[in-house]
């Protein structure tokens, strides 16, 4: 029994290709790591910038796996929270042009990946670039968690197809970070305004 599942998963997350399989998915957990954390932070600004470490993680991780549609879309991502790190001390940062960009860029990133080889699996990223491009525009933190809890299902898929473990997990634990962030954060933020006379 125990023999079948470890080679079932040496099969599945390619151990047999040695160090370079085992780096990748190393690389996977820092990002991994990364992302848990900055759901729990109180402010949108960081929360993007640590999305901009991790998703660039994560472009190298998911290259060193052969996932051209997650290594584009994280590269897209990194770009995409640097800029809206910005978003709350820069007008121009805040502008909606931003949104339409990056959908754009996303569906052009999608669409070479869908011809590249990749086939329809490429498009389960773009479903997923979607919801955290409006989230990343958000301003308040409230809005930042809630919109990426609802990408997680299109990530989850991608990865599991593309043997992404540290993908897999991500998407696992980032829910239930984001989850305990709003139990925390914002369900405590709503009772207090709740209790003040003029709320």
């Amino acid at each position: 029994m125990l023999d079948s599942l470890g080679a079932f998963l040496s099969s599945y997350l390619d151990l047999d290709g040695g160090v370079y399989a085992v780096i990748a998915q190393l690389i996977g957990l820092v990002a991994l790591t990364v992302s848990f954390i900055s759901f729990q932070s109180r402010t949108q600004r960081t929360i993007m910038v640590m999305q901009v470490i991790s998703t660039c993680l994560f472009a190298v991780h998911l290259y060193m796996l052969g996932a051209l549609s997650g290594m584009l879309m994280n590269i897209a991502a990194c770009l995409r929270s640097l800029i809206f790190s910005f978003r709350n001390r820069y007008r121009w940062a805040a502008s909606p042009f931003w949104i339409i960009f990056f959908i754009t860029v996303c569906a052009v990133l999608s669409l070479i990946s869908v011809f590249g080889g990749e086939g329809a699996v490429a498009l389960l990223p773009l479903g997923g670039m979607i919801l955290t491009t409006f989230a990343g525009s958000c301003r308040e933190a409230s809005r930042v968690r809630l919109l990426t809890l609802l990408n997680s299902p299109f990530w989850l898929s991608y990865n599991l197809i593309s043997r992404s473990i540290p993908g897999v997990l991500t998407e696992l634990l980032v829910s239930g970070s984001i989850i305990l962030g709003m139990i925390r954060l914002d369900r405590n933020k709503r009772e207090r305004i709740e209790e003040t006379p003029n709320g």
